[in-house]
């Protein structure tokens, strides 16, 4: 299985090249050299994305998929294992756009965000910027982006979806669902109501791992 693989050379490799251990209630668990800090975030974008992960419909989908990123350059090859997130200004003439996290908590009610995974990109708009007011910008920002898509093969499918669209599962399947670490650390408890309230309704319900959570079963830390 590969992605139990991947799992194994990242211990390896925090065992072999690092001198830190973390020490927890589960014991010692060692620790990613600092320099390699990025790659156990990569290894969980393997494993949970496209490439390994659930999100496709087919095995022929997923040979597509794998055959690209092994004979794509290094900037298409990165971009299909660590897709941009951004968050867009509302400015329909010059929209900016700012990179945000690729988890779920990054979804909020008065943002718009695009997910650039390569072959597909993502246009999300929050409950609170889904009105016909804000057509303009979303406009501009799918015409932004097939300009700079206009050479890539296969051509990415756009796909463009409101806050609660059941369609926006396609998109949340790929975020790291970062809203249980906050349960699971026991910080929900000391919410206030109305945050408390959003944290356990805003997100579907997932057995997935959270990043943290997935390294923690896999008994790997990362630096301070």
């Amino acid at each position: 299985d590969a992605k139990q693989e991947l799992s194994v050379q990242l211990q390896n490799i925090a065992r072999t090249w690092s001198d830190q251990v973390k020490v927890g209630v589960t014991g010692r668990v060692p620790v990613v050299p600092s320099q390699l800090s990025l790659l156990p975030k990569l290894v969980f974008q393997a494993s949970t994305g496209p490439l390994l992960g659930s999100l496709l419909n087919d095995e022929d989908d997923y040979d597509v998929i794998r055959q690209l990123f092994l004979n794509s350059g290094v900037d298409d090859a990165i971009r299909l294992l660590n897709p941009p997130f951004f968050s867009v200004s509302l400015d329909p003439e010059n929209p900016q756009y700012s990179g945000v996290g690729l988890d779920d908590v990054s979804l909020a009610g008065d943002r718009l965000l695009l997910l650039d995974h390569h072959t597909n990109i993502f246009l999300w708009s929050g409950s609170q910027v889904a009105g016909a007011e804000h057509d303009a910008v979303r406009a501009r920002v799918l015409s932004d982006f097939r300009g700079w898509t206009s050479g890539r093969f296969p051509a990415p499918e756009v796909m463009a979806f409101v806050e609660g669209d059941s369609m926006a599962r396609w998109l949340v399947a790929r975020l790291n669902p970062a809203h249980r670490d906050a349960a699971q650390q026991g910080l929900v408890g000391s919410m206030a109501g109305a945050v408390r309230s959003m944290l356990q309704t805003h997100f579907s319900p997932t057995d997935d791992d959270s990043f943290l959570q997935w390294m923690a079963r896999i008994r790997v830390a990362l630096p301070d």
